[in-house]
């Protein structure tokens, strides 16, 4: 009996350590993924600050080079651009902009997978451009899902997809992001919950 007791005793506390190990290693495992999604954050923030210096000083050369070579861009209307088409939108987008006065993206949610890291950006753009052949006043704003890869050890944006505009003014008026503008258009009323 005694025999019979002590196996079972010798079974719980090995059940007992074995959980234990398991549970360290899963906390361990947790500590490392929430160390190593800082570490990332930290890694696109400086590519965000990249972008943010393309913007402000209209270098579409700087902000080309953070895009992947076989990057896909998913446009809210289904539309798919590879790299060059991306670039070719920077490009004469940075063209029509007289001056930014104010860009940022705010990195939200990361979702790692080995060297590949999908965030959840809230964009913002402030700046006078050309549109409808006058200089106006402008300031988008969206969310977006955007991943990003390594390639020779730096992250480069792979894809943009799930974009969903937000409030889009143009002058102060509020514009409908679906429609093209029309300055005579009256101020857009988003239906609720848009």
């Amino acid at each position: 009996m005694r025999f019979i007791n002590y196996y079972k005793r010798l079974f719980l506390i090995g059940v007992l350590f074995f959980s234990f190990s398991l549970c360290d290693a899963q906390l361990l495992e947790k500590s490392k993924n929430k160390e190593n999604k800082k570490i990332v954050r930290n890694e696109l923030k400086l590519q965000y600050d990249k972008f943010v210096k393309a913007t402000m000083e209209k270098d579409s050369a700087l902000a080309c080079s953070l895009v992947h070579p076989d990057s896909k861009t998913i446009l809210p209307n289904g539309d798919v651009w590879d790299a060059q088409k991306t670039c070719q939108y920077m490009t004469a987008s940075f063209r029509q902009v007289q001056k930014t006065y104010n860009v940022s993206f705010d990195l939200d949610t990361i979702q790692l997978s080995g060297d590949t890291a999908a965030v959840l950006i809230h964009q913002y753009w402030h700046r006078s451009q050309m549109k409808a052949g006058k200089i106006r006043d402008i300031e988008t704003t969206a969310d977006q899902w955007e991943t990003w890869g390594k390639k020779d050890g730096v992250y480069l944006r792979c894809k943009i997809d799930r974009v969903v505009p937000k409030v889009w003014k143009v002058d102060g008026k509020r514009v409908d992001p679906s429609k093209p503008y029309d300055p005579d258009a009256p101020g857009y009323v988003p239906l609720k919950g848009e």
